[in-house]
């Protein structure tokens, strides 16, 4: 990992925090070097992340911290998201029901599902009362 890039991350669970955490994983994506499928993976899993947690991780407008870091070895980047909000464990959590028609889906409910399908790996644990994600996900070949 590049000394310029921070590869810690501390945000509000606010709104303004998960537009904090696309413009990092922006800011990694082009220090690292992504192609643009793992940069998507990797955004579209984080925010969907953090999001879950800003909207049900905590009671209405209680303030608290969310954590993300990352490390990078041997083309693998691993994630890991950490808050104190209540315990959830999307590994527990029921596949959506399959819908015939987009029409038809209800709104919200997929991002656990988007998360399996985009990362290569999704761990979870519950530790001294704090919530620890942890995405993996295999660094793509650029496209040329």
């Amino acid at each position: 990992m590049a000394a310029t890039l921070p590869s810690r991350l501390t945000i509000a669970n606010t709104s303004a925090g998960i537009v904090e955490v696309g413009r990092w994983v922006e800011a990694l994506a082009a220090e690292l070097r992504l192609s643009s499928d793992t940069a998507f993976a990797v955004r579209l899993c984080l925010e969907e992340a953090v999001a879950n947690i800003v909207e049900h991780g905590f009671d209405s407008g209680a303030a608290a911290d969310i954590g993300l870091s990352v490390e990078r070895d041997d083309g693998r980047l691993r994630f890991e998201i950490v808050d104190a909000g209540r315990p959830f464990d999307p590994l527990a959590a029921p596949p959506p029901a399959a819908v015939e028609r987009l029409e038809d889906a209800p709104e919200g409910g997929r991002g656990i599902a988007l998360m399996r399908a985009f990362a290569d790996h999704v761990g979870y644990e519950r530790r001294a009362g704090r919530n620890l994600l942890r995405l993996g996900f295999t660094e793509k070949t650029p496209s040329r």
